[in-house]
């Protein structure tokens, strides 16, 4: 008989073989066989993630919150599909819920702060910005996005040393290539 790990790893191989429809019936059998099976939550909401259907991994996401309200990766990745699916206040609580779970989960910083500099707020986006490159200090996409933040207020020559700092780090990176 199979267990609910034997469910959860055909799942996965589903998954990755890009067969969707098998991966969530095989998640969901692992988590009927064990209903307290985070990662399988995680991994179910992805899928529907992969289909775009968004609606349903906010539920599926939403479930596994139910069962570990500190799982930060529950938080974030609803987040990301409320993004997705343009709930942008929404999407900012739920990074704010993975930043007070995790201050140092620098993603969760750079998400808010493209939501923040989406919705014109700058100062809060170059905050979270500032925040990520706190946490990984070789983060280009953030020396980026602040650059545009600053630029965006004005701010010239902050904003060229952002960008300059994340040219030379990408720069770098495709050095070590």
């Amino acid at each position: 008989m199979a267990t609910a790990s034997d469910y959860f790893q055909k799942a996965n191989c589903c998954f990755a073989a890009g067969e969707y429809e098998e991966a969530i019936q095989a998640y969901a059998r692992a988590i009927y066989l064990k209903p307290n099976y985070l990662l399988a939550y995680i991994n179910l909401g992805n899928t529907y993630c992969q289909l775009g259907d968004y609606v349903e991994a906010i539920s599926i996401y939403t479930s596994a919150i139910r069962l570990d309200r500190k799982y930060t990766q529950a938080y974030y990745n609803r987040a990301i599909a409320k993004r997705h699916l343009d709930e942008l206040q929404e999407a900012i609580k739920d990074f704010s819920q993975v930043i007070a779970l995790d201050p140092n989960f620098a993603h969760a910083y750079i998400n808010r702060g493209n939501i923040n500099s989406r919705l014109a707020c700058y100062h809060e986006a170059i905050a979270d910005y500032s925040a990520a490159l706190s946490i990984e200090p070789d983060y280009a996409e953030a020396y980026h996005n602040r650059g545009l933040a600053k630029m965006r207020l004005g701010d010239r020559e902050g904003a060229l040393q952002d960008m300059q700092n994340a040219y030379a780090l990408k720069q770098q990176r495709n050095a070590t290539l």
